[in-house]
């Protein structure tokens, strides 16, 4: 069986477990041309790209600055545990014990509009970026929508 959700626009990024496994988003190459591409854009345009709010676009606009394609302990956090909305609260990942996790490891597939196709042991760092949006990349491996 193999269960597909989608990400939460809500992201913690506090408190990383380091006594769990992780591993890194398949797509992180992708990924980086896509931040390439968000960080020359300003919190205006970010605005009127993603349709929000000026704070939150702020925000937005600071995370993907930060953002950084060495994905570690240090500056990122298992996906599983990252992603904060209904879904999320529901599956309960901080109750999981390590074959959980591993089982889920195995059957979950987490999408999303930055790293693409997610596990859910993946280091991600906080971004927003919602899998409709659409970002054109010209002269690249990626164009049209954001999804990978």
């Amino acid at each position: 069986m193999l269960i597909i959700i989608s990400p939460s626009k809500s992201i913690d990024s506090s408190v990383v477990r380091t006594d769990i496994p992780y591993t890194i988003p398949h797509f992180i190459t992708k990924s980086q041309v896509l931040v390439n591409k968000i960080k020359t854009l300003g919190t205006n345009e970010l605005s009127k790209l993603m349709n929000t709010s000026t704070k939150l676009s702020q925000q937005t606009y600071d995370r993907f600055q930060f953002w950084n394609k060495n994905h570690t302990l240090s500056n990122s956090k298992q996906a599983i545990l990252c992603f904060k909305g209904d879904v999320y609260t529901g599956l309960d990942a901080t109750s999981f014990n390590i074959d959980d996790l591993n089982y889920s490891q195995e059957h979950l597939i987490i999408l999303s509009g930055l790293y693409g196709i997610l596990r859910p042991l993946d280091l991600i760092q906080p971004y927003r970026l919602e899998i409709a949006t659409k970002l054109s990349i010209k002269n690249s491996l990626l164009s049209g929508k954001t999804g990978i």
